[in-house]
């Protein structure tokens, strides 16, 4: 019996140990859950300068800490965590956002906040805020946008001023003798209430985008001052696209290695005459093209067949497009050379001195190491391709249409990033007219975002700025920006001019000296930092 007993005893405590041992593990081995009493707030109607706030509950239901790791507000919304820092099991934070009326613009909104968590199963969210801010008085549209200009570029834009509230209303246009590309008319079409604001273009304008702003002056106390982005792009009168074949495979241009492809350019007749293409043929013979009519007179389509695991001769290859144009005859596309496979890149010999390099190391203090982008002031810049949101190109053969093209590798969940990027769009409202180009390329920093997340986040911080996704960041890798932000200015000769990592206090100062600089026809090179 005190044996049977014995025995009972052993196995319930070794019973009851196990449980205990599984219990710890699984506490030790839990995770965060986090649950949002609500994804959407609609926070109603508010005027521009009175206080808008608005908030959501985060819940951990986890058996874990719940760490928010990353808020990405978009612009005019401020979203902080109350109370900050991690938030423990079965308890709640609550996380504020609060309205900018000036930085919304007039009219409903719909806004987009993303939570980033170490939560397994919810690692991102997608919150939205959506409500009415009242201007006291309202532009509609925003701003005038003319795309690509066709022909001589005489169009026009209207934009209704519009007050909305009782108080009558007197505008007039500020120095409007200080516009070059566009010509403003304002005339009152209600009595103190309602304006008609014509904006029209001047041209000729020069290959490239332009930019103005109009500034708007009131008699409102509260809304003293309105200012109009205008902004056209100014294509060549024959339009090619690409202008450069890129032969690096990408996830667009159906490029495999060993593999045949067809690369199709096309041919846009934006003047005012009709332009036909007489014929078409390629410097090396290897590579067959042909050419087809879309639109008589307008746009043609040209096929271009590559060989598998084509390589350009040393002297290089174009495709050569004829045309009954006086002033373009011949249309030239270059072709780019493959980029090695990394099997066949040459190995590095490790020498003596190395080792001794090496070997020195452990010896000395650590030093912060330096980013390889910066000693890529004053070399080409490296063969690249992307397209903007807006389906603009942007690659190595539109850099000679600008003085100077400001590529800034930025991430939309990068807080330095956001910092930075309003002070560059500072320096394009004060550049761009000039003829400098600003893109903000898009890199992968960790987190995955959609590409209408992208350019959600980005055009909120620039909303001047054109928006290039970078997918696989191989763009970016081959700049050597591997940290965010990253900004480098490019001279028309592909030239790279200056480098600035991080989000320095003085950026804006730099790239001002040095776009003046540009803008002037200096190019001493500048020191990266």
């Amino acid at each position: 019996m005190n044996l049977r007993l014995s025995l009972t005893g052993i196995l319930f405590l070794s019973f009851a140990a196990n449980a205990i041992a599984q219990n710890r593990a699984g506490t030790e081995s839990g995770s965060p859950r986090l649950k949002l009493h609500q994804s959407s707030i609609n926070v109603g109607s508010f005027w521009l300068d009175s206080p808008a706030t608005g908030s959501f509950i985060i819940r951990n239901e986890g058996d874990a800490p719940l760490e928010i790791v990353d808020i990405s507000a978009a612009r005019g919304l401020n979203a902080v965590l109350q109370p900050p820092g991690a938030i423990v099991p079965q308890e709640s934070a609550k996380l504020s956002v609060t309205f900018d009326g000036a930085e919304l613009g007039a009219g409903s909104f719909e806004k987009t906040i993303f939570i980033a968590s170490n939560d397994p199963m919810s690692k991102r969210m997608r919150l939205k805020v959506a409500g009415e801010c009242k201007h006291y008085v309202s532009v509609t549209p925003k701003s005038a946008g003319f795309g690509k200009l066709i022909g001589a570029g005489r169009t026009e834009r209207m934009l209704r001023i519009v007050s909305n509230d009782d108080q009558p209303l007197e505008v007039q246009v500020d120095a409007p003798e200080s516009l070059k590309r566009f010509k403003v008319e304002l005339i009152e079409i209600v009595p103190k209430s309602q304006f008609a604001l014509y904006i029209n273009t001047v041209p000729p304008f020069p290959i490239g985008m332009h930019s103005e702003t109009i500034r708007l002056r009131t008699n409102h106390p509260k809304q003293a001052t309105i200012e109009v982005d205008a902004f056209a792009i100014q294509p060549e009168s024959i339009e090619v696209l690409p202008k450069v074949i890129s032969l690096r495979p990408t996830s667009f241009n159906g490029l495999v290695a060993g593999k045949p492809s067809v690369q199709v350019i096309s041919v846009t007749n934006r003047g005012d005459a009709p332009v036909k293409v007489k014929g078409v043929k390629c410097t090396d013979k290897s590579i067959k093209a042909s050419v087809s009519e879309v639109y008589e007179g307008r746009q043609y389509r040209v096929r271009v067949d590559v060989p598998a695991d084509y390589e350009p001769p040393a002297t290089g290859a174009d495709v050569l497009i004829e045309t009954d144009s006086k002033e373009q005859p011949v249309l030239t596309v270059g072709i780019g050379r493959i980029t090695p496979r990394r099997s066949n890149s040459p190995t590095k010999v490790t020498t003596a001195a190395d080792n001794t390099k090496t070997n020195s190391r452990s010896t000395k203090p650590r030093t912060r190491k330096r980013r390889p982008v910066l000693d890529t002031v004053g070399k080409p810049v490296p063969e690249f391709n992307l397209t903007t949101t807006v389906g603009t190109p942007l690659s190595n053969a539109e850099l000679s249409y600008h003085p100077a093209t400001v590529l800034n590798f930025v991430a939309p969940n990068c807080g330095f990033c956001k910092k930075q990027i309003p002070k560059v769009e500072k320096v394009r409202e004060a550049y761009e007219a000039q003829g400098v180009r600003f893109v903000n390329v898009a890199q992968k920093m960790r987190i995955d975002f959609e590409p209408e997340e992208i350019s959600s986040i980005l055009g909120d911080l620039g909303p001047g700025m054109e928006i290039a996704l970078d997918s696989g960041n191989q763009v970016g890798r081959r700049f050597k920006a591997t940290a965010y932000p990253c900004l480098i200015i490019v001279r028309p000769d592909g030239v790279i001019d200056e480098v600035v990592s991080g989000n320095k206090r003085d950026i804006a100062e730099r790239v001002g000296q040095r776009l003046d600089s540009l803008l002037q026809g200096n190019q001493p090179q500048a020191k990266a930092g």
